[in-house]
């Protein structure tokens, strides 16, 4: 059976495809974040065995001298604003994968698996 693709399906079916790029890429960033995120873990347990007064922390490309106190929360500062990222960024990929899955179904029903 041949079936005419009309502008509104390939409207969906564009739509499909851009959110199939969007999401995969937003995937890959909420890795890399999630590697992040072990990083920190990892400059936090550092810093919790630490018996140095003060500790030297890396901020953008400079080195800044802080107490190890100062550090600790610095660290979980960050690392608790990356979680949030990483909440809103995989609550996308959901949303993204919702309108994907329904277009899916309107797509299959339309053309079946051609």
């Amino acid at each position: 059976v041949n079936t005419d693709v009309v502008w509104e399906d390939q409207q969906k079916i564009n739509r499909f495809s851009y959110l199939n790029m969007s999401s995969q890429e937003l995937e890959r960033e909420v890795k890399a974040k999630e590697d992040k995120m072990n990083s920190y873990q990892d400059a936090l347990d550092e810093l919790e065995i630490s018996m140095e007064p003060s500790v030297r922390l890396m901020i953008g490309e400079s080195m800044v001298e802080l107490s190890e106190e100062d550090a600790l929360q610095r660290v979980e500062a960050l690392k608790e604003q990356l979680q949030r990222e990483i909440d809103e960024e995989k609550s996308q990929v959901a949303e993204m994968k919702s309108e994907m899955d329904s277009l899916k179904s309107y797509l299959y029903a339309r053309f079946g698996t051609n």
